[in-house]
């Protein structure tokens, strides 16, 4: 059972108080004709706050007190299904007991500062003449939240009067309830729901076959040089073994060849797993074992340490002894077949192979609004292959007749960033809200020439966004945010020329293409607007699952 709200706080985004507020205030809801009624009496009223309240946490009970004299509080059941008026006859018998352990509460009347300061209640409600009121602790609620938290509970008892039956009654009014399921989620596209990552890499490379498409700063591959590199590795990976949606494990550090080897696994049917060259061997050996690969790609600097690690050990930098067929290759995946497997740090545990499937990255990055992607973007590639932002890096642009532009330092640094942005005119980047603090903190000029930074994966600081707009003019700046069991992004948010005075945060945004967001209660309802709680996403750029691991899956997906 999930727990009662320990304090109103825990349910909202509460502002800080402000040294001058005065220690309690009140704030009015009007009450609605059709609501009056189901606060009418004593019980009645307890009852509406204490459904407010229960189904807010996703509970099926709250702690509610009655203010009067004395406090007492009490526990009253809030069912998630029966009838209403059976349930109203139960309040009256919801026993009191002494003490103030509920975080708020109701009142006969007007409260007074000193009774509530008293009692140790967050806040306090009571009906007045045409509406209802409360009196709340400024440095537990703000007034923002007081004020939401009475129209909740305007909207609760409306559905009291009305509904017959408790699976109608709540603080999430219809109106809004169709908004935050279905009209925020209003997504659908449909980019090319059949292809793979490759095959539209194909046919951007049909169009511009001499455009570049991959370079560092030592080589330059066009679209056909960079398909025919990929189409030899994937006949040598083929004749290897690799089969359709089989891993293959990519060992190799950012670079032009580890681009071309990802391409060539995808062309095979099978789904990369790359790995950092730098992880200790047992590392490697759990990654490559728990997944199952049975052929690992690599160079020939790490072939010696990693040859042991599989049955085959191919070097995507060795020169091809056969010449790639001109024939039409049968296609050996789907949009369903996995793209990649990427491993979880195992922060939390043992690392877990997430599984991403192709229709997720062309998700991303296929008839997408809140990136450019195009024949002009030449998207700076930084991140890790073990990092999904790389997905974004490689297949954004690759997919829309645009360039990679590699990053060969290890560590991405203010200085090398400018020095890669200027001499290959990088357009578009993405760093983690780390490294773009670093940046800023360095030198936010490093960043320009940017059309396009992305940032985020945390929470950002609102400090290092407004010095980057100030020294930034001709940026823009977005924010992404998603979990990694997605696929880079769920929700991207464009930050305007200024943030608000008053921003404590930069919001995360809307969800992108094909993607479906809701903030949900313990018990998997739909939350108001400005309720906290946990965020679930769902669509095409939702995982497949986690790698060998049904128990987790039945929890997250």
């Amino acid at each position: 059972m999930s727990q009662p709200i320990a304090d109103l706080s825990d349910a909202l985004a509460v502002a800080p108080p402000h040294p001058d507020d005065p220690p309690t205030a009140t704030v009015a809801v009007p009450l609605a004709a059709d609501a009056a009624g189901a606060l009418a009496s004593d019980a009645a009223a307890v009852g509406a706050w204490a459904v407010t309240l229960a189904r807010l946490a996703g509970a099926a009970a709250a702690r509610v007190a009655w203010l009067a004299d004395t406090v007492t509080t009490r526990t009253i059941a809030v069912p998630a299904r029966g009838e209403v008026t059976a349930w109203r006859a139960t309040l009256a018998d919801a026993a009191p007991t002494p003490g103030d352990d509920a975080a708020s509460g109701w009142a006969p009347g007007p409260v007074t500062a000193d009774a509530l300061l008293a009692s140790s209640l967050a806040l306090v409600w009571w009906r007045t003449a045409d509406g209802v009121e409360a009196r709340y602790v400024t440095a537990r609620l703000d007034r923002a939240s007081a004020l939401r938290l009475g129209e909740l509970l305007v909207v609760t008892a409306a559905s009291l009067a009305t509904a017959a039956e408790l699976t109608a009654v709540g603080p999430l009014a219809p109106d809004e309830r169709a908004r935050v399921v279905t009209t925020w989620n209003a997504t659908a596209r449909g980019y090319h729901p059949d292809a793979t990552v490759h095959g539209r890499f194909r046919a951007q490379a049909a169009l511009t076959p001499d455009a570049p498409a991959l370079c560092d700063d030592a080589r330059t591959l066009s679209y056909a040089a960079l398909d025919a590199a990929s189409d030899s590795l994937a006949e040598r990976l083929i004749a290897a073994g690799v089969e359709a949606d089989q891993p293959v494990a990519l060992i190799a550090p950012r670079s032009v060849d580890a681009v071309i080897a990802a391409l060539a696994i995808l062309k095979a049917g099978g789904c990369y797993l790359p790995l950092d060259p730098d992880y200790p061997l047992e590392r490697l050996r759990f990654a490559i074992t728990d997944a199952g690969a049975r052929v690992v790609v690599t160079d020939r600097a790490r072939a010696a340490t990693v040859a042991a690690l599989a049955p085959r050990t191919i070097l995507v930098d060795d020169e091809p002894t056969v010449a790639a067929s001109s024939a039409p290759r049968p296609e050996r995946a789907t949009s369903a077949t996995r793209a990649y497997v990427m491993y979880t740090s195992g922060s939390t545990g043992v690392p877990k192979g997430v599984q991403i499937e192709h229709r997720s990255i062309l998700r991303l990055v296929g008839d997408v609004d809140y990136v450019r992607l195009d024949a002009d973007t030449r998207f700076l590639h930084a991140a890790p292959l073990g990092f999904d932002a790389s997905t974004l890096e490689l297949w954004g642009p690759l997919v829309h007749g645009g360039a990679v532009v590699v990053y060969r330092d290890h560590v991405p640094t203010g200085p090398g960033l400018a020095a890669a942005i200027a001499r290959h005119g990088v357009t578009t980047a993405w760093l983690t809200a780390a490294l773009f603090n670093a940046i800023v903190d360095d030198d936010p000029r490093h960043l320009a020439g940017l059309r396009q930074l992305y940032t985020g994966g945390e929470a950002l600081s609102v400090t290092h966004v407004r010095r980057a707009l100030a020294a930034l003019p001709d940026t823009e700046l977005h924010n992404g945010y998603g979990p990694t069991e997605c696929t880079t992004f769920t929700t991207t948010h464009r930050i305007g020329r200024e943030l608000p005075a008053d921003a404590r945060a930069v919001p995360i945004g809307r969800p992108i293409a094909d993607t479906r967001c809701y903030v949900l209660a313990p018990d998997g309802a739909p939350v108001p607007i400005g309720i906290v709680g946990e965020l679930f996403v769902g669509g095409r750029g939702v995982a497949r699952g986690y790698l060998a691991r049904p128990e987790l899956d039945a929890e997250r997906f």
